[in-house]
């Protein structure tokens, strides 16, 4: 074995909800001002679920009632490191206890979004997928091409 590899971590894993209310699906502002959809991060040793039950919960004051899987989308991150990294975004479609005061409980940083403002979402390649429709369990893998 060669110990003189460097070692390069793998993909990051994130679980994320689309979440709509008519045509609109639920937009968050993150701290560099992008458009994001609720979720985040899975911890080590979390399960994908969880960990989206747990964010949705912290980000939008709201309790999931239900959840489908949609797809996996990997992309590539940018985050300042010197490396290039990657994350494999799991996609739910999340139904809400209430989905009608949302927006109205943190009006700076939650937004509903039309067809036309998706391309505005980041990562770029969600938007993209939501675009051409084809986030769904038929089609579970977009797959990020370096």
């Amino acid at each position: 074995m060669n110990n003189n590899t460097r070692y390069t971590p793998g993909p990051r894993v994130g679980a994320y909800a689309l979440i709509g209310r008519g045509e609109d699906i639920l937009f968050i502002t993150d701290d560099t001002g992008a458009f994001v959809l609720p979720g985040g991060p899975v911890r080590d040793g979390e399960p994908v679920e969880h960990a989206l039950r747990r964010t949705v919960r912290d980000q939008i004051e709201a309790t999931i009632t239900g959840l489908r899987f949609c797809s996996v989308v990997e992309h590539r991150t940018v985050d300042g490191r010197p490396w290039s990294s990657s994350e494999l975004a799991f996609l739910f479609d999340v139904t809400l206890a209430d989905t009608d005061s949302i927006a109205a409980r943190r009006p700076h940083t939650l937004r509903w979004a039309g067809e036309a403002e998706v391309a505005l979402l980041r990562p770029a390649a969600i938007a993209d997928g939501l675009a051409a429709g084809d986030l769904y369990a038929d089609v579970p893998w977009r797959a990020w091409t370096p």
